[in-house]
């Protein structure tokens, strides 16, 4: 263990067991094999002590009180929650991708345009899921104002409402992918929309009444779920050119 009075990053005096300056420990270490296994690949990579597992449970267990916490200052133990709804989403577009990899959008007798249209959707699924975050969070904003978050507030609660959200649905296509079941779509879209009202409810508890809060999730909901379908379709016709004729499944 390497310690001095300087910071070895950037040589301002210690005060502390960190540098004020830049954050950085006060003590380093020689990288060796055993304590780069142990401690920089893991916690780096993981950050077991304080990141993804700690905001993955707080998601899990209690997603209203995990962002009333957050929005109000207490951030120090959490992993960043965009850089942790990119590794969710990877990961449950790879677990359903090796359960179920056919096709979103099927014509009718036009096959050919078929692999063009789902090429598109292919190419843009990360845009939608990305999408996802600041269309949610235009319409809670523009329907809990009473909360008194602004929309870059707003950005962050969504963020961790639809982490949580797909982190259960990728549950799911696990457990599907491992038993062997087909289609867990509906059932993860189920309860991604379940996880969403119960952290709205928690979020919103106290601010607003039972049916003020339903009527607002609801509308939340519908106005999401419909501009979401006009983004795809908007894909598609621009895939065909501006016209087709097809269904697309879930």
């Amino acid at each position: 263990m390497n310690r001095s009075k300087h910071c070895l990053n950037c040589g301002t005096e210690l005060m502390g067991p960190f540098c004020h300056q830049c954050g950085q420990k006060g003590s380093t270490h020689r990288i060796n094999i055993k304590h780069f296994f142990q401690h920089d690949l893991l916690h780096g990579v993981f950050h077991l002590d304080k990141g993804i597992l700690y905001t993955l449970k707080c998601l899990l267990f209690e997603p209203g009180n995990t962002i009333r916490n957050f929005l109000s200052g207490k951030r120090v133990m959490h992993y960043n929650i965009f850089a942790l709804f990119v590794i969710v989403v990877a990961l449950k577009t790879l677990v359903d991708y090796q359960i179920d990899n056919e096709h979103v959008f099927h014509s009718y007798g036009q096959t050919a345009t078929d692999e063009k249209v789902n090429s598109a959707i292919d190419h843009y699924y990360k845009f939608f899921y990305l999408l996802a975050i600041p269309l949610l969070s235009a319409f809670s904003y523009a329907l809990s104002r009473r909360l008194r978050y602004n929309y870059a507030e707003h950005i962050v609660f969504n963020a961790f409402l639809l982490t949580g959200g797909f982190f259960y649905a990728l549950l799911v296509s696990l457990f599907c992918y491992l038993t062997g079941i087909q289609n867990p779509e509906i059932t993860g879209l189920i309860l991604t929309i379940v996880y969403l009202v119960k952290g709205y409810y928690e979020v919103t508890r106290g601010v607003y009444t039972f049916i003020g809060f339903l009527w607002r999730i609801v509308s939340i909901l519908l106005l999401f779920l419909l501009s979401l379908a006009i983004a795809l379709l908007l894909v598609i016709l621009i895939a065909y050119g501006g016209s087709f004729e097809g269904q697309i499944s879930i």
